[in-house]
């Protein structure tokens, strides 16, 4: 018996408010920065990297030269390598390819949780999917913001830090 997708979603709300909020505020920044929505769109389905897309945002159109900001992106991203180690004997075909460049912080949670109950490739991917659609909904969505706002979302950045109080929070929790 696999895993029912209410169970899925219903799993995924606490950092599906973190992402869209979060992404929202990148995509606001983005737009302040000249982005487009279409440059947010590949940002956030490509690069899917919150800490990151948020370094880059100082490097874009700022002249830094591309080896600095390629070698301050694996550095701070070598951890989602740590975090692949034990999925490496559970996802299996070319969908692996996928989870292990959507293993975030937060899907690392999720996927330790559902860990478990031995998801199927499928099922695994749904999980992935469903995190990375959050954040690229919320990226697009605030790149389609006026770059006239970026001004009034002083403080919006604490979104990344109150996801990582409700991950761990939710992690810690008995059962």
């Amino acid at each position: 018996m696999g895993l029912k997708n209410s169970d899925l979603l219903k799993n995924s709300l606490p950092i599906a408010f973190a992402y869209i909020i979060l992404g929202f505020t990148f995509g606001v920044l983005f737009r302040g920065k000249g982005g487009t929505p279409i440059e947010a769109f590949l940002i956030s389905a490509f690069g899917y990297s919150g800490v990151s897309q948020f370094i880059a945002l100082e490097f874009y159109q700022g002249g830094f030269p591309v080896l600095v900001l390629f070698s301050t992106l694996i550095v701070i991203n070598l951890r989602h390598v740590l975090y692949g180690i034990p999925f490496l004997n559970l996802w299996h075909g070319h969908l692996k390819f996928y989870l292990f460049g959507t293993l975030t912080d937060e899907a690392f949670a999720l996927s330790q949780i559902y860990r478990s109950k031995k998801p199927s490739m499928l099922e695994w991917v749904k999980i992935h999917f469903l995190n990375h659609s959050y954040w690229i909904f919320g990226c697009v969505s605030g790149s389609l913001v006026p770059a006239s706002v970026v001004h009034k979302m002083l403080g919006a950045d604490f979104a990344l830090i109150a996801l990582f109080i409700a991950i761990f929070a939710s992690t810690t929790r008995k059962k």
